[in-house]
């Protein structure tokens, strides 16, 4: 797991290594994509930042992909005396945020809201990191990053670490948080990039879960406009070979 973000000096951070999924060392080491990062924003409530990585790198571990188990464990590692007020940010490894997003974060925990951000995620061949209709689009059906209170955290049960396979722990937290009579989720777009990576999905998941995969591949090949011209340059080249 690995934290991305900018402190610009501001921040104090934490890292603890992970040697292999769930287990957990006590050295502290520059991050990488095989490490647990946490940061505290200000003294006076912290906020956590834990990061997933991709299930392609978790390809290069033993055992399926567990994206729920790793960052539940992530929030596990938040010390016990700070549990009652800090404040924890969900996210993945392929994902560009700005202090802009933790700022509202915080803001939005304080009012006791829960924040599942719309993120603007990244087609396969976009350059650099604008947000526009050439480069990707927001994904209004993902709920994969959360900033809530640790508390309201613990008290919808978290994550469901029993799934395991691409989809569904997203659907299911936010979900526990709509059922909750206590809890209220807020959702807007955020200037929040998810970078597109490459994605395997797995043949043995449920028939339902596939299809939502393949479904989230594809959506993001490019935008009608690229993927005509891609055919239209395809076609013209296919016509001169023959």
């Amino acid at each position: 797991m690995y934290l991305h973000g900018t402190d610009q000096g501001q921040s104090t951070w934490l890292v603890t290594t992970v040697t292999r999924p769930l287990a957990i060392a006590s050295t502290p080491v520059a991050p990488s994509p095989m490490h647990l990062s946490t940061t505290r924003i200000d003294p006076h409530r912290t906020l956590y930042v834990v990061t997933s990585f991709t299930a392609e790198r978790w390809s290069q571990l033993p055992g399926p992909y567990q994206r729920a188990a790793v960052l539940d464990h992530g929030v596990g590692l938040i010390p016990a005396h700070e549990r009652g007020s800090a404040i924890v940010f969900l996210t993945d490894v392929e994902v560009i945020f700005t202090e802009a997003t933790l700022a509202r974060c915080r803001h939005l925990a304080d009012l006791n809201l829960t924040y599942f951000p719309i993120t603007f995620s990244a087609y396969r061949h976009a350059q650099g990191l604008r947000l526009n209709d050439a480069s990707g689009k927001f994904r209004h059906s993902g709920y994969g990053l959360v900033c809530t209170r640790v508390t309201a955290y613990e008290t919808v049960g978290g994550l469901d670490t029993s799934i395991t396979g691409w989809g569904d722990e997203d659907k299911a937290l936010v979900n526990a948080f709509l059922k909750h009579p206590e809890q209220n989720v807020w959702r807007a777009p955020d200037r929040i990039l998810h970078r597109w990576h490459t994605k395997t999905c797995d043949p043995a998941l449920p028939k339902e879960r596939l299809l939502s995969c393949h479904k989230s591949l594809m959506d993001y090949e490019g935008s009608k406009e690229q993927l005509a011209e891609e055919l239209r340059l395809a076609r013209l080249q296919l016509a001169a070979e023959s």
